[in-house]
């Protein structure tokens, strides 16, 4: 039966009926306010876990253990749930017109299978799991708008979604030791671009994979590590430090596969295209004057060294151009004798080596004037300014011998050019300005006239022309060789012949 109280208004229903009802008013002589966790005469039993209510608050209460609290609304003549509450499970279950749509407990928020969780007045932004395959391209109402450009999405898969027209989404956390929100990753759908970082904050990113916690690293300080951490000295680090299978023809570090590449210019001409391109880097410093002993644009350390349970068959090659012409318009320099540090070997030169290697040709059949293994062409040599006079100059220079140092010692005369096998033809003119030219294993051949120490080789034709006092040897043919000697006034004497 309906009863009052002179704490509480309204209406209750005996306990016995298992459910109770009361106002508190602050109008009516001793109305109070009821403090959180006070049991209240039959309405809340034993040591409530409740908070604190205010006057005029309306309380429901079931009495009964385990009972539970249902509200339910009628749909065209069925009733139809809307909120239980399970006091036996410990949960609030929301329902819409019957179904189960939310779940809710002292530890989990649990929305259902494929119940849209939207966001705002128009739903304009969503999360969904869908519990079933959602074909390619399909729309999802309240998730998926228009025709979706999207990959197939296998079943329990999470969809989060902003149907708004050029609608972001962002995610920001307080950052660092500040009280200010950071803006670490952003969708930013009118722009069709992901940022990262928007707020240029010193953050860095990594990303891992098996058994490597730095598989991708972007550093604060504005550097990339791939495959290892990054270093604050360089842009970019290429590590590998997984263990892995090697491959021919693969590079374990970086790797550039062989490829065919499709241009959309219009019908025009490049200076140059390359697959690799290195700039001309430009260097300054922010403070003192910073010197480096060498500088290159690109260095190579060296060759690889085989470690552990790795053999080399053939001797290593810091750089190898497999196929193509190498094409070098600057200089090349060879500092190999102050620079490194060499092992020895017969037959290996210390800064090149031409190895003994067999070449094999495609033509056809056919005659090749000159086959050679290295050829030097005629240079051609003009300047952009006034004259440029060279005192001498040459194809090909020779310094000098080889000079013995510390530790080390040449046993026979040292040369400046070797040939160690086959015939030497040359066409030109041999000629020494200073010294006697000299056959190995012989003595040196001197001119009559003391100190001059010269001797010309002529072929084809007979010497003319006034040249100082010296010696000359004439071959008219393979059989006929006349030996003259000159003098200061060009006069040949005959000396012997063949």
């Amino acid at each position: 039966m309906p009863r009052g109280s002179s704490q509480h208004r309204g209406w209750l229903y005996d306990p016995q009926d298992g459910i109770l009802a009361a106002v508190y008013t602050g109008v009516e002589t001793g109305a109070v306010a009821l403090a959180a966790n006070t049991a209240t005469t039959g309405i809340l039993l034993g040591t409530p876990v409740t908070p604190a209510l205010a006057l005029d608050s309306i309380v429901i209460s079931n009495l009964v253990a385990s009972g539970d609290i249902l509200l339910a609304a009628n749909s065209g003549g069925n009733s139809q749930a809307w909120l239980r509450i399970d006091s036996s499970a410990g949960t609030m279950d929301i329902f819409g017109a019957g179904t189960l749509t939310a779940v809710f407990s002292a530890t989990i928020l649990e929305v259902q299978d494929g119940i849209v969780l939207a966001l705002g007045n128009d739903d304009d932004a969503a999360m969904v799991l869908r519990t079933t395959t959602l074909a390619a391209n399909t729309a999802l109402t309240n998730v998926l708008a228009g025709t979706p450009v999207s990959a197939a999405t296998p079943a329990n898969s999470l969809l989060i979604s902003n149907i708004t027209s050029d609608g972001d989404i962002a995610f920001f956390c307080v950052g660092g030791s500040g009280a200010n929100s950071l803006e670490y990753l952003r969708i930013d759908a009118s722009a069709n671009e992901v940022v990262f970082n928007e707020a240029s904050a010193n953050i860095a990113f990594r990303f891992e994979t098996d058994a490597n916690a730095n598989a991708f690293v972007i550093g604060t300080d504005n550097s990339l590590g791939f495959g290892g951490s990054a270093s604050a000295n360089a842009a970019a680090i290429f590590s590998n430090t997984t263990t892995r299978a090697a491959a021919t023809s693969v590079g374990v570090q970086t790797h550039m596969p062989a490829q065919t590449q499709n241009f959309n210019n219009a019908s025009s001409t490049l200076a140059i295209g390359a697959s690799w391109f290195f700039g001309i880097p430009t260097w300054s410093g922010n403070n003192a004057t910073l010197t480096f002993t060498d500088s290159a644009t690109l260095f190579i350390s060296g060759i690889p060294v085989a470690s552990t349970n790795v053999a080399l068959t053939n001797v290593g090659s810091a750089l190898w151009i497999d196929a193509g012409q190498l094409r070098l318009d600057g200089q090349l320099d060879m500092g190999f004798w102050a620079d490194s540090t060499q092992v020895a070997a017969t037959g290996t030169g210390f800064a090149h080596v031409v190895g003994a290697d067999t070449q094999n040709f495609s033509n056809a059949s056919s005659t090749i004037a000159i086959g050679a293994v290295v050829s030097l062409g005629v240079a051609t040599l003009t300047g952009d300014n006034a004259t440029l006079t060279f005192t001498d100059a040459a194809t090909l220079y020779i310094g000098g011998i080889p000079a013995a140092s510390t530790n080390v010692a040449i046993t026979n005369t040292a040369l400046a050019l070797w040939v160690d096998v086959g015939t030497t033809r040359l066409d030109g003119v041999l000629t020494s300005p200073s010294g006697a030219i000299q056959r190995w294993g012989g003595t040196a051949a001197h001119a009559t006239a003391a100190g001059t120490n010269i001797i010309s080789l002529y072929t084809g034709t007979a010497p003319t022309g006034t040249i100082a006092s010296g010696g000359t040897m004439y071959v008219a043919t393979a059989t006929n060789v006349e030996l003259n000697y000159i003098d200061s006034a060009g006069n040949a004497q005959q000396l012997s012949t063949t």
